[in-house]
């Protein structure tokens, strides 16, 4: 009997056991199936759909993101503003920050602009108030910097470039005042007051001639630039490079070049008359 009494309580035991055994196997399953255990074991994981994959690669509409504002100014080539011009950036649509890219905006009454533009470059094409394309140029965006360049044939001087974070608020200046200096002559070579100026040859001495501003070519010639009682020839080798080849000279001689207030920029402003004083050398050098 009392072995009898021993294997049943060795059962009950058992039989105890299964049965909390099984209760926390239930507890425990109900705890992995609460939705806030699942976001911790089990969280979601990130796909990324084809189509925005494609988009990536392409360069299509769901991937640029606006990293900066940036701002501007455009005038013809005559140094007026280009008011009312419509500007086309060929950057992607999208968003960073609640930002959006900029695809099209319109200057103000000074030309001004600004735009949401992502990193990298960004073409930007120019129509003005008629509908006529003027051209195009690119904008190149990096964490530090922003560079313009504007298309050769374009019809239009982009100035005034700035960078600015997002969500600055940024006021665009309806100041239409020019931004191209008033021309200047800033270096001449030989420079003036030179008392040992070489002549080739021939006895021509050659003078580069740079200026502050890109010039008006037609305006820069024989008659704007002198020497009393001697030939001389002007050549552009940039627009605001010149080349002056003065002949006849002597040896050992003061001379003075003019150059005349009928010298304009390529807005129509005027030099005002400017002199270069040198002497040549006491004796020819051949160059």
């Amino acid at each position: 009997m009392k072995a009898n009494s021993s294997n049943l309580s060795v059962r009950k035991s058992i039989l105890i056991s299964l049965l909390s055994a099984a209760f926390l196997l239930v507890l425990f399953c109900q705890c992995l199936m609460n939705p806030a255990v699942q976001s911790v074991t089990n969280p979601p994981k990130e796909t990324t759909s084809p189509i925005g994959f494609l988009a990536l690669f392409a360069g299509g509409a769901t991937t640029s993101a606006a990293a900066f504002q940036v701002s501007g100014q455009l005038k013809n080539l005559n140094g007026n503003s280009l008011s009312g011009t419509t500007l086309s950036a060929s950057s992607a649509s999208g968003s960073v920050r609640n930002t959006a890219v900029s695809v099209t905006t319109t200057t103000n009454g000074a030309g001004r602009f600004l735009l949401n533009l992502p990193i990298g470059i960004t073409k930007i094409s120019v129509m003005n108030s008629s509908g006529l394309v003027l051209g195009s140029f690119n904008l190149t965006l990096s964490a530090d910097s922003v560079v313009q360049t504007t298309d050769s044939n374009s019809q239009f001087n982009v100035s005034n470039i700035e960078k600015h974070e997002l969500g600055v608020i940024v006021t665009l200046s309806s100041d239409d005042s020019s931004t191209v200096p008033v021309p200047s002559l800033i270096s001449s070579s030989p420079e003036n007051g030179n008392t040992s100026v070489a002549l080739n040859g021939i006895f021509q001495a050659i003078f580069i001639l740079t200026f502050n501003t890109d010039m008006d070519s037609s305006t820069i010639n024989s008659s704007t630039v002198t020497v009393p009682g001697r030939s001389v020839s002007v050549i552009a080798n940039t627009s605001r490079e010149y080349i002056a080849t003065i002949s006849e000279l002597s040896n050992d001689t003061d001379y003075v070049i003019t150059l005349s207030s009928e010298i304009k920029d390529l807005i129509g402003n005027s030099l005002s008359t400017t002199t270069i004083n040198f002497r040549t050398m006491l004796s020819a050098m051949q160059l």
